[in-house]
C-alpha cells in the first residue's frame, strides 16, 4: 500500500483543519480552537485510507504549521486561500515562496476554499462571508505559480476527496517514472498531509 504524506499551507482561518477534518472524517469539528495546543493530537495528523484507480493509499495531512509531516518532508501541498479573503489570496505568493524553499519536491496544487459562500444566500449579506477572489482570478494565479487549481467547500465537503485523489494520482505518476542517468531519486512514500 503507498503512502502519501499532504502539508496543507495557506494564512489561518482559510479552513486547513476543515478540509483535514472533512478528509478524514466526513464532517469539520465544531467548536475548536486552532490556537488551542492541547487540541492538537485531536484534529492534527488527519488520517486515511483510501482507494484511488483500484490501489489503497494511506493519506496523512497535515494543517497546522507548527507540526512538520513526518521526516520533515511532504509529498505533496495543498496551498489554500479562502475565497472569501482577498488578503488570504495576496498572500499565495509568500506562501509558494516557503513551499518551495521547505518541500521543494512536493506535488502542488493551489486550492480555493470555502466555495459553499457562493451557495448560502444568507451568507452574503454577512461581509466577511461573501466571495472576494473569483474563480477567474484563482486560476490564474494557479497559471501563473504554475499549478493545478481547485475549488472547495471543507464545510460541505464538495471538491475536498477529488484533490486528495488527483495528488495521489500525480505523485504515483511520478514516482513510476524511470529514473534519470546520474541522478538518484529519494525515496517516497504516499501519504497525504
Amino acid at each position: 500500500m503507498d503512502h502519501l504524506r499532504v502539508a496543507v499551507l495557506g494564512d489561518e482561518k482559510v479552513g486547513r483543519e476543515s478540509f483535514g477534518s472533512q478528509f478524514a472524517m466526513g464532517r469539520i469539528m465544531d467548536n475548536y480552537d486552532a490556537g488551542d495546543p492541547t487540541q492538537l493530537e485531536e484534529r492534527d495528523p488527519y488520517r486515511r485510507k483510501i482507494t484511488v484507480d483500484g490501489k489503497e493509499c494511506f493519506i496523512s495531512i497535515v494543517t497546522h504549521e507548527s507540526i512538520p509531516p513526518a521526516n520533515g518532508d511532504a509529498d505533496a501541498i495543498v496551498l489554500m486561500y479562502s475565497v472569501t479573503s482577498r488578503s488570504s489570496f495576496e498572500h499565495l505568493e509568500t506562501h509558494a515562496t516557503a513551499q518551495k524553499a521547505r518541500y521543494p519536491d512536493a506535488v502542488v496544487i493551489l486550492v480555493g476554499n470555502r466555495l459553499d459562500a457562493d451557495q448560502n444566500p444568507l451568507d452574503v449579506t454577512v461581509e466577511w462571508r461573501r466571495r472576494q477572489v473569483s474563480t477567474e482570478e484563482g486560476e490564474a494565479a494557479a497559471q501563473r505559480l504554475g499549478y493545478p487549481f481547485a475549488e472547495t467547500s471543507a464545510k460541505t465537503g464538495e471538491g475536498v476527496h477529488a484533490v486528495i485523489e488527483e495528488l495521489v494520482g500525480v505523485v504515483r505518476a511520478r514516482r513510476k517514472k524511470p529514473e534519470k542517468k546520474g541522478k538518484r531519486r529519494r525515496s517516497v512514500h504516499c501519504l497525504i498531509m
